[in-house]
C-alpha cells in the first residue's frame, strides 16, 4: 500500500536535553522513501518559517512494527537508529518545551507536503494555542495525530507506554498511540530526559505485536487436548531452557472470522504447516496457525507467513471461515502445538482482537502484518525476528526439507520481462522496439488518454520472508517524449504522475518509480505522431502461472 495518514505514529517526544523523537512504522516503508519533519507551524496551506526541518530516508525496506529514533535534534549530530537523517533547515534547531508541534509528511521538499503521515502537538492544534492547525493535512486528533493538552499541556517529554502487542493489524494501534492517556509524560524544570524518572531517553525500540486455529492440539499434563477445550487453570507443556515444564493457563482468547466478507481474506486465512515440515514429528500432524503467529525455530520466533513455501507451509484460501484461539500464560512462553514449538499469547493490556477480550472488535482483522515483533523488556521468551538475513536461511532449509519429503516447492513459473504495453484511448499498443532496459512506443497525434501497463508482482509472493506487499509493475527510470526536433523528459517526481504510481525512490541521486501495473501518463497536446521512450529496470520476478503443491513421492 502507498503510505498515507497513519502510516507512522509518534511514540516518543522530548524537548529537554538534546531533543528527541521516536515513531513506529505502521505500514512497511519501502527502501528509498524519504519522510520530512517540520516543527514550523502549519497554517492550513503552508508552513511558517524560523524553525528547523529535517528528513529521514529508509536505506532498506522498514518492516511494520519497527521503532525509528531521531536523536540530537536540538544539539550535537542528528542521528537515527534506522536509515539516515539530515537537516534540511537547521534554523533555530530543537524542539520547544511549550506549544511545540511536529509534522511528518511525504513531499517534494520540506516545505511542499503531498501526504501528511502524522503530527504531534505538545499542547493543541489550535491557532493561538500551539500556533498551528491540522486543516488541509487529512489528519485527525486521536486517530492519526496526537495532542497532549488533555493530560499535560506543554509536555516536555512523553513516551507511549500502552500496548505493543495483541492487535490484529497495525492500523489498530493508531487510536491507542494517539490517545495521550496511553502515554507517560513529564512537565517540570530541568532536564527530565535523564532524571531517572520515566520516561527518559533514549526511547524504547521495543517493536510492536497474534493464534491457533480451532482443532489444534496442545501438549498438556493430561495429553494432547484441542485448544478449544482448554480452560483457565489447565496445565500445559512449555519449553523452558530445553526442558518441558508444566505451566497453568491464565486465559484463552477466541475469535471467529468470516473470510467470505473479509475485504482481504488472504490477510486472515490460516497457514497450514504439514506434518514433519520442520523435522520428524514437528508437527506430528497438520497444524493451522494465523499468518502472524510465531513459531520457535533456531532459538528465535519467526512469523509463519514468512516461512511459506507453498508446499509444506502454505496458506489455505478456500475456507469460508476460521476460528482462532490464543492461550495466555502467566509469562510469555513456548507451547507445543501438534508437537511444534509455538508462542503463547503475550498481553500488554489490549485484547481487542478477541470476541471475549472485553474490548471493541476490529471488524475485518488483518493477521498478515500485526504480529511484527514480540515485546521485549524481559517479558518475551525469545526475540521475534523479521530480518531477511535471519529468516531467509531458515526458509531455505525448510524448503529443502519440503523437497526432500517429495513436495514441489517451486510453485510459480516466473519471468523478468515486465511486458510493457500502452493503453492509448482504450487500444493496447505493443512497443515499436524493446531492449532489456527500455521500450519505445509510437503515439498517434490524436491520442488523448495514455496508460502504461505491465505485469505485476508482489515481492512477498515470490519471497515470503519479504515485508513488501506492494503490487509492483514497472520500475521506471525515465520518460522521454519526442516529436520532430522537440524533446521533453518528464521528471518522475512530477505531480502529474499521480494515478497508478508508487512513491518516488531515490538511490545514489537517481530517481526511480514503480508503477502499480496501470499508470496514467500525462500527454501534452500533440500536433502529429510522437515517440515515447520508457527506461526501466528488470529487478523483480513476475509470476506466469501458479501450480498446486502436490506430493510427488
Amino acid at each position: 500500500m502507498a503510505l498515507g495518514p497513519g502510516s507512522i505514529a509518534f511514540v516518543g517526544f522530548n524537548a529537554d536535553g538534546n531533543d528527541n523523537l521516536a515513531f513506529v512504522v505502521l505500514d512497511t516503508i519501502p527502501n528509498g522513501t524519504t519522510i520530512f519533519f517540520q516543527d514550523n507551524e502549519w497554517t492550513g496551506s503552508a508552513f511558517n518559517t524560523g524553525e528547523s526541518s529535517w528528513s529521514w530516508t529508509a536505506t532498506a525496506d522498514v518492516a511494520a512494527g519497527t521503532i525509528v529514533r531521531l536523536d540530537n535534534i536540538g544539539s550535537g549530530t542528528l542521528s537515527t537508529n534506522v536509515g539516515t537523517t539530515t537537516f534540511v533547515d537547521s534554523s533555530n534547531r530543537g524542539l520547544a518545551a511549550a506549544t511545540e508541534n511536529v509534522y511528518a509528511f511525504l513531499g517534494t521538499s520540506a516545505t511542499a507536503p503531498t501526504t501528511f503521515l502524522t503530527a504531534l502537538a505538545s499542547n493543541t492544534f489550535v491557532l493561538g494555542g500551539s500556533g498551528s492547525v491540522l486543516t488541509g493535512t487529512g489528519l485527525t486528533v486521536g486517530t492519526n495525530a496526537i495532542e497532549f493538552a488533555t493530560v499535560d499541556a506543554d509536555t516536555d517529554i512523553g513516551a507511549y507506554t500502552g500496548s505493543r502487542t495483541s492487535q490484529t493489524s497495525f492500523s489498530a494501534y493508531q487510536s491507542l498511540i494517539n490517545n495521550p492517556a496511553n502515554w507517560t509524560t513529564q512537565d517540570a524544570g530541568g532536564d527530565q530526559s535523564a532524571d531517572g524518572t520515566n520516561p527518559d531517553v533514549p526511547f524504547s525500540t521495543t517493536l510492536f505485536t497474534v493464534c491457533f486455529a480451532a482443532g489444534t492440539r496442545l501438549d498438556t499434563q493430561d495429553g494432547s487436548i484441542p485448544v478449544e477445550d482448554i480452560r483457565c487453570g489447565d496445565l500445559v507443556t512449555v519449553l523452558e531452557n530445553g526442558e518441558r515444564v508444566a505451566r497453568a493457563v491464565k486465559w484463552v482468547g477466541f475469535r471467529r472470522i468470516d473470510l467470505t466478507t473479509h475485504p482481504r481474506p488472504e490477510t486472515a486465512a490460516p497457514v497450514r504447516i504439514r506434518r514433519d515440515a520442520f523435522a520428524p514429528g514437528m508437527p506430528n500432524r497438520d497444524l493451522f496457525l494465523s499468518p502472524d503467529h510465531a513459531v520457535f525455530v533456531d532459538g528465535v520466533l519467526v512469523m509463519v507467513r514468512q516461512l511459506i513455501n507453498h508446499a509444506t507451509i502454505a496458506q489455505v484460501v478456500d475456507r469460508r471461515s476460521v476460528a482462532y484461539y490464543h492461550v495466555e500464560l502467566a509469562e510469555h512462553g513456548i507451547l507445543l502445538a501438534e508437537g511444534l514449538p509455538t508462542e503463547s499469547y503475550l498481553d500488554t493490556g489490549n485484547r481487542g482482537f478477541f470476541s471475549n477480550g472485553g474490548a471493541p472488535l476490529v471488524l475485518h482483522p488483518d493477521l498478515a502484518g500485526s504480529n511484527a515483533v514480540a515485546e521485549r523488556q524481559g517479558r518475551s521468551c525469545a526475540d521475534l525476528v523479521v530480518e531477511r538475513d535471519i529468516v531467509h536461511p531458515i526458509w531455505r532449509r525448510l524448503s529443502q526439507r519440503a523437497a526432500d519429503l517429495g513436495f514441489a516447492v517451486i510453485e510459480a513459473e516466473t519471468t523478468v520481462d515486465p511486458a510493457p504495453v500502452l493503453d492509448i484511448d482504450g487500444r493496447i499498443v505493443a512497443p515499436l522496439s524493446q531492449s532489456h532496459d527500455a521500450a519505445v512506443f509510437v503515439i498517434p497525434g490524436n491520442a488523448r488518454v495514455l496508460h502504461l501497463l505491465s505485469r505485476v508482482a508482489r515481492p512477498t509472493d515470490i519471497c515470503p520472508w519479504s515485508e513488501d506487499r506492494r503490487g509492483l509493475g514497472l520500475r521506471v527510470s525515465r520518460l522521454v517524449l519526442r516529436q520532430g526536433d522537440w524533446l521533453e523528459e518528464l521528471p518522475l517526481d512530477h505531480p502529474s504522475l499521480d494515478k497508478g504510481w508508487w512513491d518516488v525512490e531515490r538511490d545514489d541521486g537517481l530517481i526511480r518509480r514503480w508503477t502499480k501495473g496501470r499508470a496514467h501518463l500525462p500527454l501534452p497536446g500533440l500536433t502529429s505522431a510522437a515517440i515515447l521512450e520508457i527506461g526501466f529496470g528488470r529487478e523483480i520476478a513476475y509470476p506466469l502461472e501458479v501450480k498446486p503443491a502436490l506430493r510427488t513421492a
